[in-house]
C-alpha cells in the first residue's frame, strides 16, 4: 500500500527545496583572507537630479613663492682696486658701478697682501672699511668714510692676509738679528690691533721671511695660520714668488704643521679653502687637489714652451674652475722675449681656455711689454685679470668667461680684493 505525504509535511519540503535553490555554491572552498590589502568596491552613486547643477566655484590656488637662492659666502658682491697713481682705493659693485672711493695714502696697488677689507656690501658703504699697509707712515692704517687712522706702527712690514669681510689680520714684521732674518707673525681684531700679540718667531740664517697666506676660520673665527716662507730682499727675473713650502700654524696650541714640503711652492687656496694649487719651486706644471688629500693631486701639464713654469692660481667660488699663469721666455735678457699664458680648466683637469698675452695687449693701449696675471673670480663664470704694459703703476683690470670668451676691459687700477654681500 503505497504511503501518502501529508500536505502539511509537502509544504515544508517545498520551502527547503526553494532555499537551497538561493544558497551560493562554491566549486572550491573560499580562499583564506592574507594581510594584502584589496580594493573597495565604490558604492554606486545615487541617482543624479534631473536638473542642471550649478557650475562650481573655482578652488582658490595660492600663489607660488619661489624661494629665494642662498648666497654663497664666497661669492663676492664687489672688488676694489688702487688707481693710478696711487693713495685712494675704490670700490665697485658687480655692474663695475663706483660704491665708495676710500683715501689710502701710501698704497699704491702693487700688492693685494698689503690691504683687506673689512664689512659687508649688504650693509652699505659705511659698513666698509680698509686696514692697508702705508709706506710713507710706515704704519698700518685705517681707512673708511670716517677718515684714515693709525691702528699700529710697523717699521718693517712684510704682507699680510685676513678673512674675508671679518676685521681680523695676520701681519709679519722683519728684524736683522746676528743669527740672521727674523719674522714676528702677530695676528688680531683691527680695533685691538696696537697690541695684537706675536704668536710665532722665526730666525733664518739664509734670509727667508715668513708670509702669511690666508687664515683658516669657522664662520669667521680664526683657527689657524697658512704661512710659506720666501727668500726676503732678491731681485733678477723674477716671474712666481719663490715660495719653498706651505706650514700651518695653530692659534688654540702654537704648534705648527707642515702641509707641503720644502721644495713645492704653494700656488693658491679656493675661497673656502678646501682646495690646494700648487707646483715644485720654480718650475713645474700646476697642480690642484683637495686639502684634505693632496696625495691624490690632478698635474695640468705645462704648455711646450713654458719653461719658466706656472703660478698665480686662483679658484671659482663654487670650485669648478681653477684659472693660472704659465711663462716662457725672459723679461732681462738682452732682447726681452718673456710671454705669458693665461690657462682655464675645470677642477677635473679639462682644459677650457688657453689665452696669451698677445691677446690682451690691444685692450691696454699695445704696449710692447705686457705683464698679466689672473687675481680672482668675480662670478663663477667670470675670471678677472690684472694687466700692466710699460707704465709698471698703470694696471688695469680686464674680465673674461671660462671658455676664453668675452674678453673685455673693465676698469683702471691694480686689484686689491673682494668685498662681500
Amino acid at each position: 500500500m503505497r504511503r501518502s505525504i501529508p500536505i502539511s509535511s509537502g509544504i515544508v519540503a517545498l520551502i527547503f527545496a526553494s532555499l537551497a535553490c538561493n544558497v551560493p555554491q562554491f566549486s572550491t572552498p573560499p580562499p583564506t583572507p592574507t594581510a594584502t590589502a584589496t580594493p573597495t568596491t565604490t558604492p554606486t552613486s545615487p541617482p543624479l537630479p534631473t536638473h542642471t547643477p550649478a557650475e562650481p566655484m573655482a578652488t582658490l590656488v595660492p600663489p607660488t613663492v619661489t624661494p629665494e637662492v642662498a648666497v654663497s659666502p664666497y661669492q663676492p658682491a664687489g672688488y676694489y682696486v688702487v688707481p693710478p697713481p696711487g693713495g685712494t682705493i675704490i670700490v665697485y659693485d658687480l655692474g663695475n658701478q663706483v660704491v665708495t672711493q676710500l683715501a689710502a695714502p701710501g698704497l699704491y696697488g702693487d700688492n693685494p697682501s698689503y690691504a683687506h677689507l673689512a664689512g659687508h656690501l649688504s650693509n652699505g658703504a659705511a659698513d666698509l672699511s680698509v686696514v692697508f699697509f702705508s709706506w710713507e707712515a710706515k704704519a698700518l692704517l685705517l681707512t673708511s668714510q670716517s677718515g684714515v687712522s693709525t691702528l699700529r706702527e710697523v717699521q718693517e712690514f712684510y704682507m699680510l692676509a685676513g678673512i674675508p669681510s671679518i676685521p681680523f689680520i695676520a701681519f709679519t714684521q722683519l728684524e736683522y738679528a746676528d743669527p740672521g732674518l727674523r719674522s714676528m707673525l702677530s695676528v688680531g681684531e683691527l680695533a685691538n690691533l696696537a697690541a695684537a700679540p706675536t704668536v710665532m718667531t722665526v730666525v733664518n740664517s739664509e734670509s727667508y721671511a715668513v708670509r702669511p697666506l690666508a687664515i683658516a676660520n669657522d664662520q669667521g673665527q680664526a683657527r689657524g695660520v697658512y704661512y710659506t716662507t720666501i727668500p726676503y730682499g732678491i731681485g733678477g727675473d723674477i716671474v712666481f714668488e719663490p715660495r719653498q713650502n706651505l706650514k700651518y700654524l695653530d692659534l688654540a696650541s702654537y704648534q705648527g704643521s707642515e702641509v707641503l714640503d720644502i721644495g713645492t711652492s704653494p700656488s693658491g687656496f679656493s675661497p673656502d679653502m678646501t682646495w690646494l694649487a700648487f707646483t715644485v719651486l720654480h718650475s713645474g706644471p700646476m697642480r690642484l687637489a683637495p686639502l684634505a688629500n693632496l696625495a691624490n693631486a690632478i698635474t695640468l701639464p705645462l704648455l711646450p714652451d713654458s719653461d719658466r713654469g706656472a703660478g698665480e692660481a686662483v679658484f671659482s667660488p663654487d670650485n669648478q674652475y681653477i684659472a693660472w699663469k704659465e711663462g716662457s721666455g725672459w723679461m732681462m735678457s738682452e732682447t726681452p722675449n718673456f710671454h705669458a699664458t693665461i690657462r682655464i680648466a675645470t677642477t677635473s683637469g679639462a682644459i677650457t681656455a688657453q689665452i696669451p698675452d698677445s691677446a690682451i695687449a690691444a685692450l691696454i693701449g699695445n704696449p710692447s711689454n705686457v705683464w698679466v696675471q689672473p687675481v680672482g673670480w668675480l662670478d663663477n663664470t667670470t675670471l678677472l685679470l690684472e694687466a700692466r704694459g710699460d707704465e709698471w703703476n698703470e694696471a688695469s683690470l680686464l674680465r673674461v668667461n671660462p671658455d676664453g670668451s668675452g674678453l673685455a676691459y673693465l676698469v683702471p687700477g691694480g686689484f686689491m680684493g673682494f668685498v662681500y654681500p
